[in-house]
């Protein structure tokens, strides 16, 4: 089971307390900080797997003003992540004003805040990463650690235009989520071909609506016994001698001519 993460930074404690008491042996924890190499599906039958933005350990010191927003809007794929300043997290005493929970933080409760990220961190599997910069590097491969990127539809048709190869090349060894667009106020969903074509793991959906795209996602999920995993074709995993990656867009030579017969009885 994949269990994609949006929490206040105040709650990782009660998180953790939780998903270790219910999840018990199932809950699959990383031994290092992060993973150079995804788990192989086998290796994770029955386990239960945590995906997210890690917070950061930034302890401040003591009397320091912490900024709780900046007011600013968060852009669309951002809003699908864990926010970095949701992630200072603050243990005050509940008797004090608001002016003062920001004014005065002890340092004793950032101990016991840092080790409650630390641990919540421990739990994290698949590494959610920043979206910046241009699309090439944010498809840029790091070969030290894997992660997981987010895209909106819209910035996977862009992607897919300019970018096809370093696509897949990038979901080769790390994971791409696909999300709707913000418009869809409808719960209408993309077509999700465009996603699969270029390797994505991840294309989400509104399951409360109906329609053609659903469709051929129940329909492509019904393979290898409907159990929600399908094996990616050879095509999109192998690489070639100089590190090229398969390009859909490419025109490629005709190998095999098949000829298919259909007798319909009515």
């Amino acid at each position: 089971m994949f269990v994609l993460l949006h929490i206040r930074g105040d709650f990782f404690f009660l998180f953790m307390q939780m998903a270790i008491q219910i999840f018990g042996e199932m809950l699959y924890c990383p031994e290092t900080d992060y993973l150079t190499e995804f788990p192989s599906p086998a290796s994770l039958k029955n386990m239960v797997v945590i995906s997210t933005k890690p917070p950061k350990e930034s302890p401040q010191s003591e009397g320091t003003r912490h900024d709780v927003s900046n007011g600013s809007e968060s852009s669309e794929d951002e809003s699908w992540e864990l926010q970095d300043s949701m992630a200072k997290v603050k243990t005050i005493d509940k008797n004090v004003s608001d002016e003062e929970k920001l004014e005065d933080i002890n340092t004793s409760d950032y101990k016991v805040n840092q080790q409650s990220t630390r641990g919540y961190k421990h739990l994290i599997t698949i590494h959610g990463g920043k979206s910046e910069g241009t699309m090439k590097d944010r498809l840029k491969v790091d070969g030290g650690k894997v992660r997981r990127l987010s895209l909106s539809e819209k910035k996977l048709k862009t992607a897919s235009e300019s970018h096809g190869p370093d696509l897949i090349r990038f979901t080769q060894k790390n994971i791409l989520r696909i999300f709707p667009r913000g418009e869809r106020v409808q719960s209408s969903n993309f077509k999700p071909h465009l996603g699969w074509m270029y390797g994505a793991q991840m294309v989400a959906f509104n399951m409360q609506g109906h329609g053609k795209s659903l469709r051929l996602m129940q329909g492509m999920f019904k393979a290898n016994g409907g159990c929600g995993y399908v094996k990616k074709p050879e095509f999109l995993i192998q690489k070639g001698a100089h590190n090229e990656a398969f390009d859909p867009k490419k025109t490629l030579p005709v190998k095999q001519i098949l000829k298919v017969r259909l007798h319909l009885i009515t």
